[in-house]
This record gives structure tokens, sequence and C-alpha cells, in this order.
């Protein structure tokens, strides 16, 4: 556990880490241990949650014990319906795909500039892939949606995806554009991997964690 504790806090600022999941990986619990350890860091955090994907998330922690304080979570809503934590933007994504990056950009960098340094956890990207539905088009406009969050030091940013919802290319791109790559599997625990680091040295290095280790923590009281 503590290999996956250094791993994490070695973040900076300014980079782009991708969390690549399998249709069959909690991704609930990992989310959560994510979520804590901003908090724990102290450090601000914004969800950009696509297609209710975090009501999904938040619902399946309390099926295991977990509460989570959804007043403190700032999230920007794109597409979907269920209201789900403190809510600043909600984007509609009917609109073409240039109008509605551009809100999120707009949204998330006026964000920024009251919330210095702020860890963005981004859910239900793969969704946005899969609305446009126009082959290579598809691509241009997934690669426009992770530029917009590019290029921002006061920020780390998480993407949680399934890679096996989108194109080869377009995780080629994604992992391209990250300083960093772990993939998740479930074997005995939480099997991490890390395909990519700026850290010549973690690179393919593999870290168990019990899966008792992520559920046993101390759960926050919410709504």
């Amino acid at each position: 556990m503590k290999a996956l504790e250094d791993f994490v806090r070695s973040f900076k600022m300014g980079e782009t880490v991708t969390v690549e999941l399998s249709s069959c990986s909690p991704l609930h619990l990992i989310f959560y241990s994510a979520l804590k350890f901003a908090q724990e860091k102290g450090t601000n955090v914004l969800i950009l949650d696509g297609f209710d994907r975090l009501a999904i998330i938040v619902q399946d922690l309390k099926s295991v014990g977990i509460d989570v304080d959804l007043d403190n979570l700032d999230v920007i809503k794109g597409g979907g319906t269920l209201r789900t934590g403190n809510i600043i933007a909600h984007i509609d994504v009917s609109h073409d795909e240039r109008v509605y990056i551009r809100k999120y950009r707009d949204t998330f960098r006026r964000y920024l500039s009251s919330h210095s340094k702020t860890v963005l956890l981004v859910l239900g990207l793969e969704e946005f892939v899969m609305k446009s539905n126009a082959g290579i088009r598809d691509e241009m406009f997934f690669m426009d949606l992770l530029r917009s969050f590019l290029n921002v030091p006061q920020r780390i940013a998480v993407y949680f995806i399934n890679p096996s919802l989108i194109s080869e290319r377009a995780r080629a791109q994604l992992e391209e554009l990250s300083t960093r790559v772990i993939s998740v599997e479930c074997s005995n625990g939480i099997l991490v991997k890390i395909k990519k680091s700026i850290k010549p040295e973690e690179q393919g290095v593999e870290i168990l964690v019990p899966m008792d280790h992520i559920i046993e923590s101390e759960p926050h009281q919410g709504s």
C-alpha cells in the first residue's frame, strides 16, 4: 500500500494521469481512493461528470457502506439528468461538439481562477466519443476535448476510462498526451500496472493492493 501512496504523492501540478479500467473493475472503489487521497492532502477537487457516471459511483459506494460528502464535491456536469454533488455548471451536450467543448473549457478555467490548485477527476469521457459516433470525427472530437484541459499548470487531471469502448487510435492519443498511464486489474486485490511515467524507473512497475486496504477506510459522512 505504501508503494502506491508514494507513487500517487509524486504527482505534480500540471500532470495528466490516465487510469485504464475494464468493465469488471471496481471503479467506485478506485474513484473513492483517488478522491479520499486528494481530500486528505487538502487539495481542492473538481469532478467532470459525464452522463450521470458519478451518481452510479455514489450508489455503488453506498452499497458497500461508504457515504460520500456530496455537499463538498464541486461538479461540472455534461449530459445526464441526475443531480449529484455541488453542480457548478450543467453543460448541454446536445449542441455541436465544438460548442460544448468551448463551454467546458471556459467553465473549467473560470473555476481555476478562484481555485488555484485543483485535482480534476474525469468520469465518462468515453461516453462523449460514443455519443459522437462518426468514425474519424470521434477521434478528432475526443482529442479536442482532452486538449481543452491541457497546458493548465495549476491542476492535476485524472481520467478514468474504459479503453475497450474507444478506438485503438484514440487510446494511443490519450496515452501520448498523458504524463502517466496506469492500468487497474482485479487479481487477489487491485493490481496497479504503471504503463507510462515521467520517471523512467517507474515504467513497468506493478503494485498489488489488498482489497481490504481500500474499503476499510473511514467513510465520509454525507447527505
